[in-house]
């Protein structure tokens, strides 16, 4: 499970950066795709509805975070956690 879930988040960071090369190509400006773009909207519910039940430091940190981070190089780093939780639980496992 974690396995594939490390490869659906690579998938989804190639696909990112194939759009974004993609509208490169045709406008001639790299859109920036950030974890804001993607959070906005999350479970029919938005974000700012989201942080009002976190403490302010908190909200802060998590919207200065989503702000400023390329969600292609959010995917790619949650792959490589996942990647390493899985090898991580084999060794433990023995595998």
């Amino acid at each position: 499970m974690l396995k594939h879930s490390g490869a659906l988040c690579w998938i989804g960071c190639l696909l990112t950066l194939g759009y974004q090369g993609l509208m490169w190509l045709i406008h001639g400006t790299w859109p920036s795709l950030t974890l804001m773009d993607a959070l906005r909207n999350l479970n029919g519910s938005d974000l700012a509805s989201i942080m009002s039940h976190l403490s302010f430091g908190l909200a802060i940190k998590i919207t200065y975070v989503a702000l400023t981070t390329e969600l292609a190089l959010a995917l790619w780093w949650l792959g490589v956690g996942f990647f390493v939780l899985f090898a991580v639980l084999n060794v433990i496992r023995g595998r």
